[in-house]
């Protein structure tokens, strides 16, 4: 049901016009909505909203006597649920778009119209328009993990800044820090734009950093090492990818590699290397890599 229905459907039931059918409509509404752990947003203004709290109410004091548990019991649940949500972070704006915000620490699971999820990191925000299903469109500041329910007729896009970020069924992570966006693909196939250059396409375990606007190292890179010191490509791929690579004490930085990778993701580039040179990889972070001598059988 459309939102502009469902308005018309709740100001029914307040006024006491709605059928039989719709009120039970309404009430199996609001008992399916005391259950569910996502943020909910019932599009109704302050006025349905008190009306519809005065019929639930005169519901339950209909038999004061009895204190048998009744059906209302989770319908007023429900109803409390959506004022509680229209007081707390989930706002609407003017154009009709919905803002989420988290603080400091905080961290909230959105549970989005089309099936998709958002897992929304502290101090970021998220907005996004009412009519989700029909516009995938996401504007995002700080970090957030998206697993984007596939719809070929409609592309997921998310901008962070100057970048925009569209898929059409996937999960990644974005992470915005000053003028720093990195998109880091868990799953399926991402494509990523600036203004002023090209497009990227990261598949699974790739990543892209761009700063202000720019992209820091682009997925058409090639790598090449000819008999390169072990030292000098870890500063290498650390630049590329974005991330922090350490030598171990007792590994021989000076150690000679030789290579050559294009479009590889880089846990691929670093598990070649180990192979090749011997060494283990170890990952303290998700983007900070150390490097050791591997260990005797």
């Amino acid at each position: 049901m459309d939102p502009q229905a469902f308005r018309q459907l709740l100001e029914k039931f307040a006024s006491g016009t709605a059928s039989e059918a719709e009120r039970e409509q309404v009430e199996r509404f609001y008992a399916k909505l005391q259950s569910r752990r996502a943020n909910t947003i019932v599009p109704t203004d302050g006025e349905t909203e008190r009306r519809i709290a005065d019929r639930i109410r005169a519901k339950l004091t209909e038999a004061p006597r009895r204190r048998r548990w009744k059906p209302w019991y989770p319908i007023a649940a429900g109803f409390a649920l959506v004022v509680g949500l229209a007081a707390l972070l989930p706002l609407r704006s003017g154009n009709d778009t919905i803002t989420v915000v988290t603080q400091d620490g905080e961290r909230r699971e959105l549970a989005l119209a089309d099936g998709s999820t958002v897992d929304l990191e502290g101090a970021a925000s998220i907005t996004f328009p009412a009519d989700f299903a029909q516009r995938r469109h996401v504007t995002l500041r700080g970090e957030a993990f998206f697993d984007v329910a596939r719809d070929t007729l409609h592309p997921f896009t998310v901008v962070t800044g100057p970048v925009i970020t569209r898929v059409l069924g996937t999960s990644f992570t974005i992470k915005q820090k000053g003028a720093d966006v990195v998109v880091s693909v868990v799953s399926g196939t991402v494509r990523t734009v600036a203004e002023g250059s090209d497009g990227a396409i990261l598949t699974k375990g790739q990543r892209i950093r761009y700063r202000a606007g720019r992209p820091l190292f682009p997925n058409q890179n090639l790598i090449l090492l000819s008999d390169t010191p072990l030292h000098e490509t870890a500063q290498l791929l650390a630049r590329r990818y974005g991330v922090r690579i350490d030598l171990a004490p007792g590994v021989a930085k000076d150690r000679r590699l030789s290579g050559k990778f294009r479009d590889e993701a880089l846990e691929h580039v670093l598990t070649s290397l180990a192979i090749l040179a011997d060494l283990e990889i170890e990952y303290l972070e998700p983007d900070h890599i150390l490097i050791k001598n591997a260990r005797p059988d």
